[in-house]
Order: C-alpha cells, then sequence, then structure tokens
C-alpha cells in the first residue's frame, strides 16, 4: 500500500508505492579509513542508518531489501560492486560523505495527471540528504561537459535515465507545481 501526503495550504501532493523496506546505499568507514559496516535507506523514514555486517545480514533476512542479497554468506548488491556505493564515515552522531560526486537513484516522481510521464527523480546527491530533481535538470547536470557526477545504480541511455540491472525503485506521484517544486 502506498503512502499518500497532503499538504492543503502549499498544495503538495504525494502517493507513493515504496519498492522494499530498505536498501544499501554505502560503505561506513572509520577515522583511519578501515571499513566498519554499512550505510541503509530506511524507506518508511527515507532516512539513512549506520549498521554493522553482521546486523545486516540478519535484517536481510527479516526485511525486505531491493538491491542487497547475502550468498554463500556474503554480503551481494545487486545493482553494482558494493565499492561502487556511496563512501561514508560516523562523525559523533552523523554521517559524512567520504566521496560527494556519485548520485545514488530511489524513485522515480511521475505526474499526478499522467501517470505515465516521468517529472523528475528522488535522488541522493552530494549529501545524505534525500531530494528531488526535475528530470530535465538531473539530465543536464549528469550531461554537462564539466560533470564528474557518478551514476551508482542507473545510467544514462539516450536521454533517459535507467535503473540498473532493473532493480525496482519507488514510484512517486506528484502534482508538477507544488510549492517548492521538484
Amino acid at each position: 500500500m502506498g503512502t499518500i501526503k497532503k499538504i492543503r495550504n502549499n498544495k503538495k501532493v504525494e502517493l507513493r508505492t515504496p519498492c522494499c523496506d530498505m536498501r544499501l546505499i554505502g560503505v561506513e568507514y572509520d577515522k583511519e579509513g578501515k571499513q566498519s559496516g554499512y550505510v541503509i535507506y530506511i524507506d518508511k523514514t527515507q532516512q539513512l542508518q549506520s549498521i554493522t555486517e553482521v546486523a545486516l545480514k540478519n535484517m536481510i533476512k527479516q526485511c525486505n531489501f531491493a538491491n542487497t542479497v547475502v550468498e554463500n554468506g556474503e554480503l551481494k548488491c545487486l545493482e553494482c560492486d558494493i565499492e561502487d556505493l556511496h563512501r561514508f564515515r560516523h562523525i559523533g552522531k552523523t554521517l559524512e560523505v567520504l566521496d560527494s560526486e556519485k548520485i545514488y537513484l530511489l524513485g522515480v516522481l511521475l505526474d499526478f495527471e499522467n501517470r505515465d510521464s516521468i517529472i523528475g527523480y528522488r535522488v541522493l546527491i552530494n549529501s545524505i540528504l534525500v531530494i528531488d530533481l526535475e528530470k530535465e535538470k538531473l539530465i543536464n547536470r549528469i550531461s554537462a561537459a564539466d560533470s564528474r557526477k557518478k551514476l551508482v545504480n542507473f545510467e544514462l541511455k539516450n536521454g533517459e535515465l535507467k535503473v540498473k540491472n532493473d532493480i525496482k525503485v519507488d514510484k512517486i506521484i506528484k502534482c508538477k507545481n507544488w510549492a517548492g517544486g521538484i
């Protein structure tokens, strides 16, 4: 069942069909540069969380992960090599991004009036914050001659974004002109 968000005064409408409970989006390192765990995206709260390898393997057995499985006792990311995921360092109670040039696609934004029309994407970009970007703005940012953006779980083909290995992403239906815009 999807999530419905409505704010009457700002005319914000979002109907969300989540594809999973969680997804692996990064690797965590300690201050010496050694791998100390992983970072997951929790769909329900739309937040990032640090997790140990043992805890992650146990959680994969209990929750619906979009992009991660345990095979022969080893973690396997289905979208890309685990080394290609975002890199983080835990500082106190917060996560610091170690490589800010990566873009991770979390969802597709569809037009409320025409649900076959993609108007944008929900991405994790340059920070630990999840943001919505208009389709054209994201494609232009990626396609720019001086762009050093690295696409983690999707690719740009013929002017369209495509998720690698057909991994599912959230489908989010929005009004094109909600306050704050995309």
